[in-house]
C-alpha cells in the first residue's frame, strides 16, 4: 500500500472483538457513511471515517481528535455529532483516528510497530498522510482541518513547519489548543511534574482508567471531571459515554514531547531558547480560527489565540448560555447552537 492515497480495507480490520462488544454495550451508533485508510510514510494504517450524504462545498473537512482520544469525540451521539452536523451543511467530512487509536492500526508489544512514538509523529506522518488520502478520495484541491486539543496542536505544527502539507490546507480551526501554554493557566503545569512516571510504563493506560471512571463521572465534584468539562454544560449520560468509549492508551513519549508546550517558547521553540522559531509570514498565509472556552482548565483563551488569524471565546462573559470547558466545545449542551454554527460560518467563508 502506498502512502498518500485512500485505501479500502474492512472498517474493523484493526478493531478487536472485545472492543466491538464494548462499543455495543455503550450503545454507540455512528453516523458514518464510509471508512477508509491512509498509510503513513512510516507504515501505519490510519482510519478515516467519512460523514455527509451530499457534498455541496468545495473543500472537505478533516477532523483530528485530541490526546488519547478518537473520532467518537466528534460523533458521540446523534445530538452531539459535529461530524454529522457539518455533513448536513454540505461538507464532505472525514474524522481521523491517529495511530494506536480508534479504528487505526494498534501497536504490538513485539515488532516494528510498537509503543514508543512521540507527539511529533502525528504532524510529521499521520496528519500529512490523512490530508493526502482525503484529497485522493475527493479530488478536492485542499482541505479544511479542524483539530481539538492535541489535534489542534498538530495542526499548528504542520502549519508552521511543513510547507508541503500547509499548501494543501485551505483553512484551519483549533478548539482548546495552543503550542505555547507557558504563561497561561492550565492544569497541565502540575501534571507535567509527573512526566518521570512515564519512563516506568510501556503505555499510559488512559483508556482503561477513563472507562473505569465513566459510570461515576460527575457524580460529585472532582478535579478529573473539571479537567475535561464544565459540569453544567454537559449531559451526564453523554459525558459518561465519552469517557467510556473515546479514550485509548497513550505512548509515553507523546506526553514527554508535549511537555515542551509548557516551557517558554512552547513546541515551536526549536532552539530551546524561549523564542518561537516560526516564519510568521508563511503561517499567516493559512488562516486559522482559534476557538476557546472560558472554563477550559487545559487551554486558556489567551493561549489559544497565539498564532491564530481570528479567535472566539465561548462563555457567559461573552453572552453565551453557559461557560465552556475542554470537551464542551464539541459536545456540550449548548455547543450545537453556539459553537458549531460559528465554526461552520468560518469554514464556509473560507471555502
Amino acid at each position: 500500500m502506498s502512502s498518500g492515497a485512500w485505501h479500502d480495507l474492512p472498517a474493523d480490520r484493526f478493531v478487536s472483538p472485545g472492543r466491538r462488544l464494548h462499543l455495543k454495550l455503550w450503545s454507540v451508533t455512528e453516523a458514518a457513511r464510509e471508512v477508509g485508510f491512509a498509510r503513513s510514510e512510516d507504515g501505519w494504517h490510519l482510519a478515516l471515517t467519512r460523514y455527509g450524504a451530499q457534498r455541496t462545498r468545495r473543500h472537505p473537512v478533516l477532523l483530528v481528535h485530541g490526546l488519547g482520544s478518537n473520532r467518537l469525540a466528534f460523533d458521540l451521539a446523534p445530538e452531539v455529532s459535529l461530524a454529522a452536523y457539518l455533513g448536513r451543511l454540505g461538507f464532505d467530512v472525514f474524522a481521523l483516528d491517529l495511530r494506536g487509536h480508534g479504528r487505526s492500526e494498534k501497536p504490538r508489544w513485539l515488532g516494528r510497530k510498537a509503543w514508543g512514538w512521540s507527539f511529533h509523529h502525528y504532524p510529521k506522518h499521520d496528519l500529512p498522510a490523512a490530508i493526502d488520502a482525503v484529497l485522493d478520495r475527493t479530488g478536492a484541491p485542499a482541505v479544511h482541518v479542524v483539530g481539538h486539543s492535541m489535534g489542534g496542536i498538530a495542526l499548528h505544527i504542520v502549519r508552521a513547519r511543513n510547507e508541503a502539507a500547509r499548501a494543501k490546507i485551505r483553512s484551519g480551526v483549533t478548539l482548546g489548543a495552543a503550542c505555547d501554554y507557558s504563561e497561561t493557566p492550565t492544569a497541565f503545569h502540575w501534571l507535567s511534574r509527573l512526566a518521570f512516571l512515564t519512563y516506568l510504563m510501556p503505555a499510559v493506560p488512559l483508556g482503561p482508567l477513563a472507562s473505569q471512571l465513566a459510570p461515576v463521572a460527575l457524580a460529585f465534584d472532582n478535579p478529573i471531571d473539571r479537567f475535561n468539562v464544565h459540569a453544567s454544560n454537559v449531559e451526564v449520560r453523554l459525558y459518561r459515554r465519552l469517557l467510556g468509549v473515546a479514550f485509548h492508551a497513550i505512548s509515553p513519549p507523546v506526553l514527554r514531547t508535549l511537555g515542551r508546550a509548557f516551557r517558554p517558547g512552547g513546541l515551536l521553540d526549536a532552539d530551546d531558547d524561549g523564542d518561537r522559531d516560526v516564519d510568521e509570514d508563511a503561517v499567516a498565509k493559512t488562516p486559522l480560527f482559534a476557538i476557546a472556552g472560558t472554563e477550559d482548565k487545559q487551554c486558556a483563551p489567551e493561549a489559544a489565540a497565539r498564532l491564530a488569524t481570528d479567535t472566539r471565546t465561548f462563555g457567559r462573559a461573552h453572552g453565551h448560555e453557559d461557560d465552556y470547558g475542554h470537551f464542551d466545545l464539541i459536545m456540550g449542551r449548548h455547543a450545537a447552537d453556539e459553537v458549531w454554527p460559528t465554526l461552520a460560518d468560518w469554514l464556509t467563508s473560507h471555502d
